[in-house]
């Protein structure tokens, strides 16, 4: 799983494949509203809600749930999907990135 942050316009997306096929099983923008929650069953997994998921092509409204290895991985990840949500709350500065492609190469910020 990864976070990426577009080169262009700075919004953060994750990113994520199946660990033996490699196949896209998370890619959405990280936005202001998501909001990232500690699975109450373990210590090392969370969950959010993303409403326009590219995973299987068209948008579509996901749960997602990842589990790490270790709780400080769950934690630096939390971290950094905030950090991303925060970005993305700050009012822009000269001009308007709507309808950005975010699925460019862009800076990894984060990768569990």
């Amino acid at each position: 799983m990864k976070l990426l942050r577009d080169s262009d316009g700075g919004r953060v997306r994750v990113l994520m494949r199946r660990d033996q096929v490699l196949k896209v099983c998370a890619n959405h923008v990280v936005t202001d509203e998501m909001e990232i929650k500690d699975l109450a069953s373990s210590d090392r997994a969370v969950t959010w809600f993303a409403p326009a998921d590219f995973a299987e092509g068209a948008a579509k409204a996901e749960t997602l749930a990842a589990r790490f290895r270790t709780p400080e991985l769950a934690a630096e990840f939390v971290e950094a999907f905030r950090s991303g949500k925060e970005e993305e709350a700050k009012p822009e500065v000269g001009g308007s990135d709507a309808g950005a492609d975010v699925s460019g190469a862009g800076e990894e910020i984060g990768r569990a």
